[in-house]
């Protein structure tokens, strides 16, 4: 187990390491905020099915414009549909507000990176979330410490169905 930490970056470079070892799997484990009209609530744990770079892009003139969006998909989460399969925006604090919310129902910050490292790897790879929050919601309203707990109930429920298949 390695842990990334928070961030795509700090994601990417730890993932790239992992996937250099060749393993037969890869998780990617952690909290999300969820849309409020999503349909999903803070509490669930989901399993992420495509993530979106929702903040590459430019401001002008008080517009911000996705200008090198990409969407990748996980091509592996049907198998593993115990969860609720949603999409993603991969974006960073200070651009959330901003991005395209349509067809996607949470938001994070380390999935896109992920997704495309394991993907340049070809290492079978799953991105699952809890939902600590809203987006837009304050950091002390946050259920972090919930989230987690479910979080770690669900990642030994799915490690195990993984070593099943």
């Amino acid at each position: 187990m390695r842990l990334a930490g928070v961030g795509p970056y700090r994601c990417a470079a730890v993932t790239a390491a992992v996937c250099a070892e060749r393993p037969d799997w890869i998780v990617l484990a952690g909290i999300a905020g969820c849309y409020p009209e999503s349909g999903v609530k803070v509490g669930e744990c989901v399993l992420v099915e495509t993530e979106r770079t929702a903040d590459v892009g430019s401001f002008s003139e008080g517009t911000f414009t996705d200008k090198f969006a990409a969407r990748y998909g996980c091509p592996y989460v049907e198998k593993f549909s115990r969860w609720p399969l949603v999409a993603s925006n991969s974006v960073s604090a200070a651009a959330s507000p901003f991005v395209r919310r349509d067809g996607v129902q949470i938001e994070n910050m380390e999935g896109a990176a992920f997704f495309r490292v394991c993907k340049e790897f070809g290492i079978p790879f799953l991105e699952l979330r809890s939902l600590s929050n809203r987006v837009g919601d304050p950091f002390a309203q946050w259920e972090v410490g919930r989230a987690t707990e479910e979080l770690a109930r669900a990642l030994v429920s799915l490690l195990e169905l993984i070593r099943q298949s």
